[in-house]
């Protein structure tokens, strides 16, 4: 199955986002068999276009083919974009995806913050009728004006049936109609696919946040990115712990993964991590401020002594035995 990326050569002027895709794609390449695209704004001299030519991916050098309707509709809603226009577009090109797929009736499409853990008979998604799609923070949907909402940044796209919905996306920007929910181009997606989309299996589209899931297919780096930590997204954190317990585990496991994948030391954001999830998981808030103390103390000595037989099973063992609330749901070893 052919994966379609989409986006432009603003990711060049951010080093989290550069890591990100170089995460999607080296992991998309490593442990899937799927074909990679992309859609990129920009030139063949930028960074990003060296990066997805260094993963074999096939680019089509393009822009958003209704950018003048979106710039319109957002200045007619008195939407500042100035700032997040590259972006905006990088985003509604996936749209495009059907400008430029002639061969198969059926593609995915994930954002740049996902990892790729393992293979899957893409082939079974091939009955797509609309297309497969996953929650946003709620693993049971949020339910917004009696639609359930799902999130855009991992879609199964059956191509004849988007051509016929991009028609309505068009007429909906030139004549200033606003989807049910705003949110740049996902808000979109939900208005032309409400209640009319397949479930995406939520091992497709897993959140750190809801925990270490063995079984995931693709994680979505969602809303905390990797090697980020703004003050919006520790409210996030705050928020989100309150209703997932696992988040401390989860959010720790898979940006310690990610970074041992990309072969990055980021050891700082690690213990800065460490202390902010601890401020605002629950749980950790005062139990076991000792056992965090200890995490850090173990996890600086394990980059000081990577070799070390002892310092990786005593990671393993805070990690495991007094990080984790299952017991016996076991975690892979990332060292």
């Amino acid at each position: 199955m052919k994966l379609y990326y989409t986006l432009n050569n603003g990711l060049e002027k951010s080093e989290i986002q550069l890591n990100m895709l170089e995460l999607s794609l080296k992991s998309a390449k490593k442990n899937t068999n799927l074909d990679l695209y992309a859609l990129y704004d920009g030139s063949e001299n930028d960074t990003v276009y060296n990066i997805l030519k260094k993963y074999s991916v096939k680019i089509f050098l393009c822009s958003c083919s209704f950018k003048e309707s979106l710039q319109k509709y957002y200045n007619n809603n008195s939407q500042d974009i100035k700032h997040g226009l590259k972006r905006m577009l990088g985003c509604f090109m996936k749209f495009d995806i059907s400008n430029y797929e002639t061969e198969d009736n059926v593609v995915m499409y994930a954002d740049i913050d996902t990892i790729f853990m393992k293979n899957y008979d893409w082939d079974l998604f091939k009955t797509t009728k609309t297309i497969l799609a996953a929650p946003e923070f709620n693993k049971n949907y949020d339910i917004i004006k009696n639609y359930y909402y799902f999130n855009a940044g991992i879609l199964v796209i059956n191509i004849p049936e988007l051509i016929e919905r991009k028609k309505i996306l068009l007429n909906m920007l030139n004549n200033n109609i606003k989807p049910y929910q705003e949110c740049w181009d996902q808000g979109f997606w939900n208005e032309l696919y409400k209640n009319d989309f397949e479930k995406l299996p939520l091992e497709f589209n897993w959140k750190p946040y809801w925990g270490i899931n063995k079984s995931a297919i693709i994680i979505h780096i969602h809303g905390i990115k990797l090697g980020s930590l703004t003050e919006e997204e520790k409210i996030l954190i705050k928020n989100i712990a309150d209703t997932y317990t696992s988040c401390f585990e989860g959010l720790l496991y898979y940006n310690i993964y990610a970074f041992n994948f990309l072969n990055i030391n980021n050891n700082q954001f690690i213990l800065n991590l460490i202390d902010t999830l601890n401020t605002y998981c629950p749980k950790y808030k005062k139990k076991e401020k000792f056992t965090t103390f200890l995490f850090k103390i173990i996890y600086k000595l394990l980059y000081k002594y990577q070799n070390c037989f002892l310092i990786k099973n005593l990671y393993k063992y805070i990690f495991i035995k007094l990080h984790k609330r299952n017991p016996n749901n076991k975690i892979e070893d990332i060292l």
